[in-house]
């Protein structure tokens, strides 16, 4: 099994002149249980620019909260498929 992340969608909020750290929901194949939302989460919280992590095993998805440029596709699916290496 590979954990695989696909970009889903990411917005962008604003609460007055305070710029909101911005959000994106990823779809994760491979993860199907509270370890695997566990691990998911402290790695990718090991990037300097993500501040929240929420991964959801049943739904095989994971929302990110980051500040700054959005994490690129291509640095997370390298960082998920380390925990099968």
């Amino acid at each position: 099994m590979t954990k695989k992340a696909e970009e889903h969608f990411y917005f962008r909020t604003k609460r007055g002149n305070k710029v909101l750290p911005k959000e994106g929901s990823y779809y994760v194949k491979g993860m199907h249980c509270a370890s695997c939302e566990i691990l998911i989460e402290k790695k990718l919280l090991e990037m300097k620019n993500i501040k929240s992590v929420e991964a959801d095993a049943s739904r095989g998805k994971v929302l990110i909260e980051y500040e700054g440029k959005r994490p690129k596709i291509e640095k997370l699916n390298s960082l998920l498929l380390y925990l099968y290496l």
